[in-house]
């Protein structure tokens, strides 16, 4: 009876000792959860791969939308050159100031619109900027003297536009890859075919409106940069830790997920859930009473052995026939025995059920220990999943990868045909963080807005002789490039007998011949046999010698013929500008050497067109300033024949450093 006992406790006491084993071995730490010291384990993500279509091509209509508002607007101003002329009474320096503010300001805005779309993302800035260009236009409107213009029209209006444009080219790069060169050649040609729409419609709203209703309307028309922004919708991070990339830990995960949603535990009739309940507390209670209750062949055993217990010696069988028992006796023994089986048995019964209570006492201690532990682990959980919507973010954030202001198709890239893949080489070109540490902290804007100036402004790319003379190519054209936009319309005028529709019609010439040179020269660029160092010097040269032959054109057909063959020329330059920048220094110096040859790109557009407008009041004519602008981009050209050896020999020379410093 001890032995049964005690077997009994036992089983009692393997059952109660497993149940937390049971609970513990449906657990399994995965990327997203906290470890068992409370640390959270973030996942880490890799940058997302640009799916190269779907919606990126509405991506594409919105930055397509976004270059023809701001280029639109910016090659219009010498539509409106003469009115503000006029009515502020000013000199065609300090005029042309206002014109030249705007697309130079969003130039070197450009280092900033880059550190704030970083920290903001795209959306946010480019809706932002759409509405600080359309408010600033309206306060143009109340300017009384010709500084309050340069300031709400020129300074802000042009920040609002650098907002709405670096987040439109950065966002198709996003999207594309692959398909990139054809991407970008769509959304840039925006810029042609808003200055072929926007110079008719200037001079119609000043001819009905004035300036001031006319800047009213184009206000309202820059507002729509807000839906434009709207979908500017970011890539999501994808996930690159190791349980996502191997199958065989994967199919681990998931049988471990499935038998810690409905395990069963060791107590019998038992269901453990995740969260460590008994389901069929009551099931379990009755099986383990049940379960006690000997077998009948056990109690018959048991009853044999009670017999011989009390089975009468022969002295007690004599005392008992004398003592004159009746017959009953036998009866009575036979129904003691069994009152004392059932007693057995009730005894039996009564303590396994005190066990079975205790053993759900101990479960609930153990499920209020639990439930503790789990809302511990609940808020870890959170904190976990902050920390990943952090992650995310940083690698999402689009100056991460270093070919994000690259025009062109990637698969004609050195670094991508080295990666062998899409998702090797995104990989490759992208600066992301070592998860874990302070990568992850919630740094505020001044930290990150200083990561990305640290991207865009390293002025040590200045003592690379190469970019010396690329950037200062840059900077000889561009301050010869507005010069044409700006006073072509007054030259057109100075004959006698152009309406201003017609003269308007010369800015719409030449920005449907960028737009078709813009298209010509992606098709260019991505063939293997081009040369677009070459091309790019060549259209700056002709171009800076068709704007010195502007002085000798005395009609008006010349003067649409010029304006043809200038906008199909520095469409090559524009839009070679990059792909140059790559060629000559790499793809990991690209932001770098953009941002910095943005900057003072911005400062020689500030200069050039006040600079023509004071010669031209120095001289009386319009001769002297064509001839100086033509000037500056045929040397800017020429200065930039030699890049391609002077980036060979500078090569050369760090190879040779770094060989003698690795031998010392």
């Amino acid at each position: 009876m001890e032995k049964q006992e005690t077997s009994v406790e036992q089983t009692t006491t393997t059952s109660t000792n497993r149940l937390p084993a049971a609970s513990s071995s449906a657990k399994i730490k995965r990327g997203n959860e906290p470890d068992d010291s409370g640390l959270p384990v973030p996942d880490d993500f890799g940058p997302p791969v640009p799916p190269d279509g779907g919606w990126g091509w509405v991506v594409v209509i919105a930055s397509f939308f976004c270059n023809l508002i701001v280029d639109g607007v910016c090659y219009t101003f010498g539509i409106f050159f003469s009115d503000l002329l006029d009515y502020f009474q000013s000199s065609k320096g300090q005029t042309a100031l206002v014109g030249s503010m705007l697309p130079g300001m969003y130039l070197i805005a450009g280092p900033v619109v880059s550190a704030l779309a970083n920290k903001f993302g795209c959306r946010r800035v480019t809706i932002c900027g759409s509405i600080l260009a359309s408010v600033s236009f309206i306060l143009s409107t109340f300017s009384t003297n010709i500084t309050v213009m340069t300031i709400t029209y020129g300074v802000m209006g042009g920040i609002g536009f650098g907002a709405m444009y670096l987040p439109s080219i950065v966002m198709v790069g996003f999207y594309f890859d692959r398909k990139r060169a054809m991407a970008t050649g769509i959304a840039v040609c925006g810029s042609g075919i808003g200055t072929f729409v926007f110079a008719p419609l200037g001079s119609m709203l000043l001819e009905s409106y004035g300036w001031r209703g006319a800047n009213i309307i184009l206000a309202g028309i820059i507002l729509n940069g807000i839906v434009c922004g709207a979908v500017f919708r970011p890539l999501e991070a994808r996930p690159t830790g190791t349980i996502e990339e191997s199958k065989i830990i994967k199919s681990i995960v998931e049988e471990k997920k499935r038998m810690r949603t409905t395990s069963t535990g060791s107590l019998d009739g038992t269901v453990i859930t995740k969260d460590n309940k008994l389901i069929k507390e009551q099931i379990a209670l009755v099986s383990a009473v049940v379960d006690t209750i000997p077998e009948e062949d056990e109690l018959h055993h048991q009853e044999k052995e009670a017999e011989q217990e009390h089975e009468p010696t022969e002295e007690s069988r004599g005392q008992t026939e004398e003592s004159n028992v009746t017959p009953k006796a036998s009866t009575i023994d036979v129904n003691s025995s069994s009152v004392w089986r059932s007693s057995v048995g009730s005894i039996a019964r009564n303590r396994q059920i005190d066990r079975i209570r205790n053993s759900e006492s101990q479960n609930k201690a153990f499920a209020s220990s639990s439930s503790v532990h789990r809302s511990q682990k609940s808020v870890r959980s959170s904190e976990n999943e902050v920390r990943i919507e952090k992650r995310k973010r940083e690698v999402s954030s689009p100056f991460i990868r270093q070919d994000i202001l690259y025009p062109g198709s990637v698969t004609s890239l050195r670094e991508y045909k080295s990666s062998g893949n899409m998702a090797s080489y995104v990989q490759s070109v992208t600066s992301i963080p070592v998860p874990g540490g302070d990568t992850i902290k919630d740094y505020g804007l001044c930290v990150k807005a200083a990561r990305a100036f640290e991207q865009m402004f390293d002025f040590s790319l200045l003592r690379s002789v190469t970019f010396f003379v690329v950037c200062m190519s840059g900077v000889l054209a561009f301050l010869g490039l507005y010069t044409p936009f700006v006073y072509i319309t007054e030259k057109a005028l100075s004959f006698g007998g152009v309406t201003r529709s017609e003269a308007s019609m010369i800015i719409s010439i030449l920005g449907i011949c960028n737009t078709c040179g813009r298209l010509m020269t992606g098709w260019l660029a991505d063939r293997t046999w081009t040369d677009c160092l070459l091309i790019h010097n060549g259209s700056v040269i002709i171009a800076g010698l068709l704007t010195c032959l502007v002085p000798m054109l005395n009609t008006y057909e010349l003067i649409c013929a010029y304006a043809a063959l200038f906008g199909l020329f520095i469409a090559a330059f524009i839009a070679l500008r990059s792909i140059v920048l790559v060629e000559l220094l790499g793809i990991q110096k690209l932001t770098n050497a953009f941002g910095l040859t943005s900057l003072f790109q911005g400062i020689a557009v500030l200069i050039g067109s006040p600079l023509s407008g004071a010669i031209i009041e120095a001289t009386g004519s319009f001769t002297g300033s064509f001839i100086v602008s033509g000037s500056m981009f045929v040397l800017g050209g020429l200065i930039c024949l030699p890049a391609r050896r002077l980036a060979k020999m500078e090569a050369k020379r760090n190879e040779a450093k770094l060989q003698k410093a690795s031998s010392a």
